[in-house]
């Protein structure tokens, strides 16, 4: 999983939608799809279902998510802890 992987994940399930969740990002609908795409292959499991009122999680996008959100405070935590420091 690559970095751009967590925020698309985390975007799309929070919002059940690749066009809110690209909003969100300031990012393409085309380009959120891809990485979602590939993250999907990468794991091997389908993490989305399609319908027609939006996404929903899977049960392995379920198992997912609370580590996905781990993973952002982590990261955040991180930022923040640098984030000022001179050299």
């Amino acid at each position: 999983m690559d970095w751009k992987s967590l925020p698309a994940f985390l975007a799309v399930a929070r919002t059940g939608s690749l066009r809110a969740g690209a909003d969100q990002l300031d990012g393409t609908h085309a380009t959120l799809r891809r990485q979602i795409e590939g993250l999907e292959a990468q794991l091997g499991t389908t993490l989305f279902r399609r319908s027609g009122a939006g996404l929903s999680l899977t049960a392995a996008g379920q198992r997912l998510l609370p580590q996905a959100l781990e993973a952002e405070t982590a990261l955040l935590k991180g930022f923040n802890a640098v984030k000022g420091l001179d050299g």
